[in-house]
């Protein structure tokens, strides 16, 4: 079952970059939106405050100056209406980046849970599979030194036959010797990927945390 899964969170890998990366591009959207409306508030209120200065020094009529006040209050009103929304909007979006984030961290949780199982049944079975390698060597050399004792008694005779059998019987140790290293370097190969993703995923949830 273990080695059937080598494909095992390569999607979720993609799925999580491609959250992070999109998390990320819409705070800087909101970020350079709210900043190039600051920047415009405070260009007309420098303007208004230009010309409501020059009203006031005498440069310019009652009835402009009243005028002028008139025009600055009614932009302090359109001001601090515009930062409110631009604030409700933030609080809005910093709310649903809160949101996805603690649904990735309890969804990170779960998949590191799940990393730390399949890691621990790896190492069981890469143990496993080295006991049956070490196995698997004493029964070949039990086997050796069986034949050996057979074709040095009575039966030297039929040694050619002898021989012939123990060839095909060595053949097959060596095959499942061959299945059993194949079989715990796959399983090493697993262990590893799944240390990389765990790896991967800790990035990942850092960078979320920094939003």
């Amino acid at each position: 079952m273990l080695l059937k899964s080598n494909n095992y969170g390569k999607k979720d890998d993609n799925t999580l970059l491609e959250f992070a990366e999109e998390a990320l591009a819409l705070r800087r959207s909101a970020t350079l939106a709210l900043m190039r409306s600051l920047q415009e508030a405070i260009a007309a209120q420098q303007a208004r405050s230009e010309y409501l200065s020059l009203a006031l020094n005498g440069e310019k009529s009652n009835e402009d100056v009243v005028v002028a006040l008139q025009n600055h209050n009614d932009h302090l009103k359109e001001v601090i209406g515009n930062v409110r929304e631009a604030i409700s909007i933030v609080n809005e979006k910093h709310k649903r980046y809160l949101d996805e984030i603690e649904a990735f961290k309890s969804s990170y949780s779960k998949e590191l849970q799940e990393i730390k199982h399949l890691s621990g049944e790896l190492e069981e079975t890469m143990a496993e599979l080295e006991e049956s390698r070490r196995k698997l060597v004493i029964l070949q050399l039990q086997r050796h030194g069986s034949s050996l004792m057979n074709m040095s008694g009575p039966n030297a005779v039929n040694g050619a036959v002898s021989a012939d059998k123990s060839s095909d019987e060595n053949m097959g140790w060596g095959d499942l010797k061959d299945a059993v290293d194949e079989a715990k370097t796959l399983a090493g190969n697993r262990l590893l990927e799944l240390h990389e993703t765990q790896e991967d995923n800790l990035i990942l949830s850092n960078q979320l945390e920094d939003l």
